[in-house]
């Protein structure tokens, strides 16, 4: 999994290097090292049509319900926002450094990563919230209503009948709404075989400031054993930024790393 993103990031995620607070954990092992990243809330991502897409296709296949509507709009609150870590599957792409990694200026961080992995390195965020794994898809429209009936109705419609009667609280549909509306994108971003990590949650949250936004974010931890590669993109001085990196780390560790993240350059050909 790949976090394309740039220099001024990276160096902002390695200076934030910390070291676990448990009486156990010493200083001499990576991996009681760990990384933070900004989960940015939902709202706040690239796609436009984020969360509708998936949304509006399903109450058209239920021919708008009004029962699911209520439960989409008033429910979430009972699981939590989602908040989304983006990553792609894809090493080293041209499309990828030009969009999200600062005009082919920037770096891509390469983890082996699974739910598992955020949720020890999260307890108390993982406590009180959902953490899901998810592999982005890019239907057609009328793809996605195939897959709907096929995968989705049946479960979703039972639900429903059961909230009109009562007998169950309305959690069930929105996750699956909720990790449905995250994981089908347009198919115009096919080409970023994005996997995502959703962290559904009702802890307090925090902002920053980007471009002109105020983003809603929550703050996860990543296992610095986690993060194999580091990449560099095409327009990058290779040399320096080795060089830089690789000190910075073996500060903020104390000197205990050993050099198990893999720092290479792209090799894609680009000038801008």
């Amino acid at each position: 999994m790949y976090h394309y993103t740039s220099i001024s990031t990276l160096l902002n995620i390695l200076n934030k290097i910390k070291h676990k607070p448990e009486t156990n954990a010493y200083g001499d092992v990576i991996e009681f090292y760990f990384l933070k990243f900004h989960a940015s809330h939902a709202m706040f991502l690239n796609d436009p049509t984020e969360n509708k897409f998936y949304i509006e296709t399903l109450l058209e296949v239920f021919d708008n319900s009004s029962v699911l509507k209520s439960v989409i709009t008033t429910s979430k609150m009972l699981i939590g926002a989602p908040y989304v870590l983006s990553f792609s599957e894809l090493e080293d792409d041209l499309n990828m450094w030009v969009k999200y990694a600062d005009n082919a200026q920037g770096v891509t961080l390469g983890f082996e990563l699974n739910e598992k992995i955020i949720e020890e390195a999260n307890i108390k965020l993982s406590k009180f919230s959902v953490i899901q794994t998810l592999k982005c898809e890019y239907p057609t429209k009328d793809k996605l209503i195939e897959t709907i009936i096929k995968e989705d109705y049946q479960k979703i419609k039972n639900d429903l009948d059961n909230v009109k009667d009562n007998s169950c609280r309305s959690d069930n549909i929105v996750r699956t709404i909720l990790c449905n509306s995250l994981k089908y994108k347009d198919i115009a971003y096919e080409s970023e075989v994005e996997k995502r990590i959703a962290i559904f949650a009702n802890l307090d949250s925090d902002f920053k400031s980007r471009k002109n936004e105020i983003v809603n974010y929550k703050e996860v931890k990543i296992p610095l054993s986690a993060l194999k590669q580091i990449i560099f993109a095409p327009l990058t001085d290779f040399n320096k930024l080795e060089y830089s990196v690789t000190k910075l780390i073996s500060m903020k560790t104390n000197s205990t790393y050993k050099g198990h993240i893999k720092i290479s350059k792209s090799n894609i050909p680009y000038s801008s």
